[in-house]
């Protein structure tokens, strides 16, 4: 009887350590989505709306601020000689490469075995391995 009930004071002690942990969790996480709001919020009120083009003195007004641009895009022909890919009315073309290499290695071995009719045999096992 003793020992039931020290095992239920330990589960009842690992349970209020669990919700003290999750309280501290959510609040956490709580704060740094309001951190996250208010930055969003900050950012919403100090943007400057850019809609035409700009002389080299109104650029030079707006160096280090937040800016939202509205415009066309316009771009020329890229290609890629390797692949024969052509993007038109492109800003850039890139090309990521990786290579994977598979190295196998076989190990090979032999056993000794009874069959079901109590016959003796020799069984070769190949195992590959990456």
């Amino acid at each position: 009887a003793g020992e039931q009930i020290g095992s239920s004071f330990c589960g009842a002690c690992f349970g209020l350590i669990l919700i003290l942990m999750s309280c501290a969790g959510l609040w956490y996480n709580e704060g740094m989505a309001v951190q996250t709001a208010t930055s969003l919020e900050e950012g919403l009120d100090k943007i400057v709306l850019v809609k035409d083009r700009l002389s080299a003195s109104e650029m030079k007004q707006l160096d280090g601020k937040l800016i939202h641009l509205i415009g066309k895009q316009k771009g020329s022909e890229l290609s890629d000689k390797d692949f024969n890919v052509k993007a038109s009315d492109s800003v850039g073309l890139r090309r990521d490469v990786q290579m994977y290499q598979w190295k196998e290695t076989e190990h090979t071995r032999e056993a000794e075995e009874w069959d079901h009719r109590g016959h003796k045999q020799v069984v070769t096992y190949k195992e590959y391995s990456l």
